[in-house]
């Protein structure tokens, strides 16, 4: 099989929250790399659909926070409850600054 990935990822399993059309939702972060991350929530996201976040993956370190889309989704494993689905975001933006 192929690669497609374009950059490496990093696991993580930190758990925080997004802001979505509608409010806010909790995300557990599954893996990020400099394009975008995978993560497990609680309901359904539509590909397109504009996010924020703010992240922090490395012990000791500030928050990043980022601006993306949702490039993917699909139902979770059994093993990933309480999340029901698995959600690519694809970064349009990542900063060290909270975003407008």
């Amino acid at each position: 099989m192929v690669e497609k990935r374009r950059h490496a990822r990093l696991s993580s399993d930190e758990q925080t929250n997004i802001l979505k059309p509608g409010g806010n939702a909790s995300v557990k972060l599954i893996d990020i790399s400099l394009g975008g991350m995978r993560v497990l929530m609680c309901g359904d996201l539509a590909v397109e659909t504009s996010l924020k976040g703010q992240f922090s993956i490395l012990p000791n370190m500030r928050p990043f926070y980022i601006s993306g889309v949702v490039s993917w989704s699909r139902k979770a494993q059994e093993k990933d409850l309480p999340f029901t689905h698995e959600i690519g975001i694809k970064f349009s933006k990542i900063s060290a600054i909270p975003l407008e």
